[in-house]
Parts: C-alpha cells; sequence; structure tokens
C-alpha cells in the first residue's frame, strides 16, 4: 500500500487516473476502483445535482451510478474514456430519473449546493453573501434550460470536458455537439438578458 502511495506521488493527475484505470480495468483491482471512485465522486454529485435539482435525489443518483459502473465495468472498451463512460451513465441515470419525476409531476425546483467549481473563495462575509446569491441566481437560469442543453453546458463548461469526451457522452459528432453547444449558450444568453431586464 505504502509503494501505491509513493507511486501515486510522483504522477500527475491524468497519469494516476490512467494507471487507477488501467488497474481497475484490466486487474480487477478493488483498491484502484475504489480510489477512482473516490476522485469522482463530488465532481459526479455536483454535476447530478444540476441536472435534477435536489440534493437528496443526487447523493442517491451518484450512488446509483458508481453501482452501474461498478457492475458494468468490463464494458468499459478502452481505459482512456473512463471519464466520458463514467459521465455517460451519469447522465442516462438522471434523464431516466427526471423521466420518471416528470411522470410523478415533480418540478424542477434547483437547489444551493457548495461547490469549488461555482463559487470562489470569499474573503468577507459581504462577498460570501454576495456569492451565494449570484450561484442562487446562476442555478435558477440553469434550471430554465432544457435537460440536454443543461447537461451539455455543465459538461463541457463545468467539467472542462473536450468535445471528443462529449462525443463519448452524448454519441453524437463532434460538430453537431459545437452547433448544440452554440444554440444553448445563446439560449442561456437570452435567459440572462431577460432575468436583467
Amino acid at each position: 500500500m505504502r509503494a501505491l502511495e509513493r507511486h501515486n506521488a510522483n504522477l500527475g493527475a491524468n497519469e494516476l487516473e490512467g494507471v487507477l484505470v488501467q488497474r481497475a480495468v484490466g486487474e480487477r483491482d478493488e483498491k484502484a476502483l475504489a480510489e477512482l471512485f473516490k476522485c469522482y465522486q463530488s465532481r459526479l454529485f455536483n454535476f447530478i445535482v444540476r441536472l435534477v435539482g435536489r440534493r437528496e435525489e443526487a447523493v442517491e443518483l451518484t450512488q446509483d451510478t458508481f453501482l452501474q459502473a461498478f457492475v458494468s465495468f468490463d464494458r468499459l472498451k478502452d481505459p482512456r474514456f473512463f471519464r466520458p463512460w463514467l459521465y455517460r451513465i451519469a447522465l442516462n441515470i438522471s434523464r431516466n430519473h427526471l423521466r420518471l419525476a416528470a411522470r410523478r409531476e415533480r418540478p424542477y425546483e434547483p437547489t444551493e449546493h457548495p461547490s469549488a467549481l461555482w463559487q470562489q473563495s470569499a474573503r468577507t462575509p459581504q462577498e460570501h453573501l454576495e456569492n451565494s446569491r449570484d450561484v442562487a441566481w446562476a442555478n435558477t437560469i440553469l434550471s430554465k434550460l432544457s435537460e440536454k442543453d443543461r447537461s451539455l453546458i455543465l459538461l463541457r463548461r463545468v467539467e472542462g470536458m473536450s468535445y471528443k469526451e462529449l462525443s463519448r457522452v452524448f454519441r453524437v459528432p463532434g460538430p453537431v455537439l459545437k452547433m448544440r453547444m452554440h444554440r444553448a449558450l445563446l439560449r442561456l444568453n437570452e435567459l440572462v438578458e431577460e432575468e436583467l431586464q
């Protein structure tokens, strides 16, 4: 175990992920798999909570995502595409959940949630208050987008996925995704303009 920690300390984040994925897929190393899930847990939760709007449901859906990933880990054909593969599972599970929730007629209600991706470190209580208002406002605007637009913007802008990775998540060619992203951003800009008026 200490040898693994020393080895991991010498690797960059991407290299470490590659090693962990290779060990988890190739060797079925449960410790490597657990470490991968630990690395992705908060980022995946933040993505899911922005899609479904409820923290409690997002916790369950994050667990469901990891469970589904664990069960179908042997279907991951190329370990280099672990991240898009994992987010594709999360997106599918979230979409299924939203479909079922729509049948029960539970509307999407954005929630506030802490996230280093959305919040800057506040220096004063006033800055913290202003920032939390900005986060709530941004989440409200995002909630008005369609699920497809919201998930595309979150994966591209917040998670920083490349169009190649997005192509694997959405199973759509890169140029089509660029067009969809452009339209989603135009729609987002329209919503922002409406809110500012």
